[in-house]
C-alpha cells in the first residue's frame, strides 16, 4: 500500500473511532452496560492503537515543529 493510502486509511479509522466514541459516550446512560463496554472499549482501544500509528507516520513533522517551537522559546 502506498504511503498516502496508508495515511488516509489510518485517518479514516481514527475519524470513525472518534465518532463512535462520541456517540457511545453521549448514549452511555441509554445503552446497557455490556453493550456500552464492548462498543466504547473496542473503539477506545482501536483509537489508541491507530493514534500511535498516526504519530509514527508523522514523526518527521512532529520533530521539525517541536524543534521550531523550542528555538522560538530560546530566542
Amino acid at each position: 500500500m502506498k504511503k498516502t493510502k496508508w495515511i488516509m486509511t489510518v485517518n479514516i479509522v481514527l475519524f470513525i473511532c472518534m465518532m463512535e466514541l462520541t456517540i457511545t459516550g453521549m448514549l452511555g446512560d441509554v445503552l446497557q452496560d455490556h453493550t456500552f463496554g464492548i462498543l466504547h472499549g473496542t473503539a477506545g482501544l482501536l483509537f489508541f492503537i491507530f493514534g500511535i500509528i498516526h504519530i509514527v507516520q508523522h514523526w518527521g513533522w512532529v520533530k521539525v515543529n517541536f524543534a521550531k517551537a523550542l528555538l522560538k522559546r530560546i530566542r
